[in-house]
């Protein structure tokens, strides 16, 4: 009547379930959350580090440069496009559909990226449920127009209010739904590849984002058999009496039924490594074969 029972191979498995989370960071508290927020610049030829725009708004004191953001994002997400169109490539541009309206890309010369750490994405943001929004400060960008003499302020009084479609596509629905840029939800990055937008949010403060993170949880189940033979002698000590340690009467009958309490789990070198303890005491049965489920989520 021993108080161990080996496992079989088959009573020990793995399963595994998607947890979700939602999430809400104000512009300011970024840094808190570990999110960077990079300017992406496109350039030609080659780079050195004497020459490279540095990213403004950098927020974990890692030094990027916005020449080599984009050319990481151009190489990760678009280098198997081409004005919209896909060309041939060997590259794995991480496509977030199969339906090729919203599969298909385009990068502009500059984009901004809101690179979200794995700490607060998961396994990966869910689809449909990036969000971010806000409204726009007095201080406004002037535009590229600025160089040929139109001194254009632009000025988008609507605010920020650009959502993620399901489908890897960021729109923006003050603009009746247009694509402004991409997400990739296994990577935790949100690229606006809209000029405009990306300008306005590069100097701007007052924004926040939602999302909800998925991850994924593996749960280790233990099936432990016991048949109507075995553990039918309670271990608690106060079925003992005196210092001689004599039973007591009622747990010498043949009548005597032990309950469980608590199932503890032992690797082979007999060292406790888990327990599992019952909502209530159960009835260990001597007339049947009884199966206690141990399960614990890593």
């Amino acid at each position: 009547m021993s108080t161990y029972i080996k496992l079989n191979k088959q009573d020990a498995y793995v399963t595994s379930y998607t947890a979700h989370k939602s999430w809400y960071a104000l512009r300011a508290d970024f840094s808190d959350y570990g999110i960077d927020t990079l300017y992406a610049l496109s350039s030609s030829g080659d780079l050195y580090p004497a020459n490279l725009t540095f990213c403004p708004g950098y927020e974990s004191g890692n030094v990027q440069y916005a020449e080599l953001v984009y050319r990481n994002i151009h190489h990760l997400y678009y280098s198997s496009y081409s004005g919209s169109e896909v060309v041939s490539s060997s590259f794995e541009n991480y496509k977030q559909t199969t339906l090729y309206d919203s599969a298909s890309r385009s990068i502009q010369d500059i984009a901004y990226v809101l690179a979200l750490p794995k700490e607060v994405f998961g396994h990966a943001i869910v689809p449909g449920s990036f969000l971010l929004t806000g409204s726009l400060q007095n201080n406004r960008y002037i535009s590229q127009s600025f160089v040929s003499g139109a001194y254009i302020i632009n000025q988008a009084t609507d605010g920020f209010a650009i959502y993620d479609d399901g489908e890897g596509v960021l729109r923006d629905s003050n603009q009746n739904g247009l694509k402004v840029g991409d997400i990739i939800y296994t990577h935790g990055h949100a690229i606006i590849t809209d000029t405009t937008t990306a300008q306005e949010l590069k100097v701007q403060q007052d924004y926040g984002i939602t999302w909800r993170s998925s991850y994924m949880v593996y749960t280790h189940n233990y099936n432990c058999r016991v048949n109507e033979s075995q553990l039918n002698f309670s271990q608690n000590p106060t079925i003992k009496s005196g210092s001689l340690g004599h039973l007591y009467d009622y747990a010498t009958g043949s009548f005597f039924q032990p309950y469980v309490t608590t199932v503890g789990l032992y690797n082979d070198m007999d060292e406790l490594v888990a327990i599992g303890k019952m909502s209530q005491p159960i009835p260990k049965s001597q007339y049947m074969d009884t199966t206690f489920l141990v399960k614990f989520d890593i």
